[in-house]
């Protein structure tokens, strides 16, 4: 039985229009001479700005392969097999989006331009409607043990507290 997975062809059509999407904030920003990080943060010097820019780039895009390693190529761009609740997807239900916004919001610091977050509020968006779709998919395949890991872990922004709980622990075990 073929089922309808229309929507897992979606993120590189999300990817493709994300970047318009942001090319043409950055064109409206520098129109209306609102494009700068540094002139909309003064009290925080360049270079602060520039470096927290890497850093978060760095880790978005850590998260990124760790996420995909644990799914698999396969499963990002396509429905997993099984339900995969372990790596970061324990702490986040999508960490391929959060890593993505990330990388889009230091990518924005690096090249100190603010018309960045008029894309990333549009990537935000983009990720809420994919995720709904790909929650009503995951539901009727996995049924409860998705509802389970639905209720107990956050959609994109990750759960700190468990995440320094695990940091913890693997200290101490150390």
């Amino acid at each position: 039985m073929k089922s309808k997975l229309y929507f897992l062809k979606l993120p590189l059509k999300v990817a493709s229009i994300l970047i318009l999407w942001i090319v043409f904030f950055l064109l409206v920003c520098n129109k209306f001479k609102i494009n700068k990080f540094d002139s909309l943060f003064k009290i925080i010097p360049k270079e602060i700005i520039l470096i927290t820019g890497f850093v978060l780039v760095a880790i978005g895009a850590v998260c990124y392969v760790l996420s995909l390693k644990e799914v698999g190529i396969i499963a990002a761009s396509g429905f997993p097999r099984k339900l995969k609740i372990k790596g970061p997807y324990k702490y986040v239900r999508n960490p391929l989006y959060g890593s993505l916004i990330l990388v889009i919001l230091g990518f924005g610091m690096i090249i100190n331009s603010t018309g960045i977050i008029l894309g990333i509020l549009t990537w935000i968006f983009i990720c809420l409607l994919q995720c709904k779709e790909e929650e009503a998919q995951l539901k009727s395949v996995f049924k409860q043990e998705y509802i389970r890991y639905l209720q107990s872990t956050p959609m994109i922004i990750p759960n700190f507290k468990l995440l320094l709980q695990d940091f913890i622990n693997k200290i101490k075990i150390k």
